[in-house]
């Protein structure tokens, strides 16, 4: 725990002129998360469930999440393995945290397109993003060429699948790269 909080505070003193950042993002958040969506287009929309879709929904998806794992094993990084787990462990909270206070106060727009619970915010678009920003954050933006498509393809994929509204995956979006900037830090080249 104290780690976590040294971290933050690290962080928030290094870059303290760069919060303005996390502070916009999260008025994006709650702008994307109270969007009135428009019931009946969800609800007249078929899912795009072909083949293409399906797939990479279920594999593609998963590049990301991978990358933040294998790219700190394979630097022997042992700050980014901490701080990865740190990223994965803030987003999935914050994520779920939010489905259920959402889905409390806000029950018309919380029920998916496809009429499951909890639409907002997308996990699977949180998860890409918030891997997405750790890497980049922490080994260099060159990294975003790779990470940046599969995040996209991710929400396209939620979306297409009728899984999630647009405004759900904007959501995950923004708390995965809240997270990802929160609790990551750029590698030093002493370690």
């Amino acid at each position: 725990m104290t780690n976590i909080v040294k971290l933050l505070k690290t962080n928030i003193s290094k870059y303290r002129s760069s919060w303005l950042i996390v502070i916009l993002l999260f008025i994006g958040f709650f702008i994307s998360s109270f969007y009135k969506c428009n019931r009946s287009f969800y609800n007249n929309r078929k899912a795009n469930d072909t083949k293409p879709v399906c797939t990479m929904d279920k594999y593609a998806r998963y590049g990301n999440t991978a990358l933040q794992v294998a790219i700190p094993i394979i630097m022997q990084d042992k700050i980014g393995i901490i701080q990865s787990i740190y990223v994965g462990i803030s987003t999935t909270i914050l994520t779920h945290g939010f489905k259920h206070f959402y889905n409390a106060i806000h029950l018309e727009d919380s029920i998916r397109p496809n009429q499951k619970k909890s639409n907002m915010p997308s996990g699977h678009s949180s998860m890409a993003s918030c891997a997405m920003t750790f890497v980049c954050r922490r080994y260099g933006i060159k990294y975003i060429v790779i990470m940046l498509p599969i995040t996209m393809i991710t929400m396209l994929c939620r979306f297409e699948l009728n899984c999630h509204t647009i405004s759900a995956c904007i959501a995950g979006l923004i708390i995965g790269v809240i997270c990802g900037y929160c609790f990551s830090s750029k590698k030093s080249s002493q370690l």
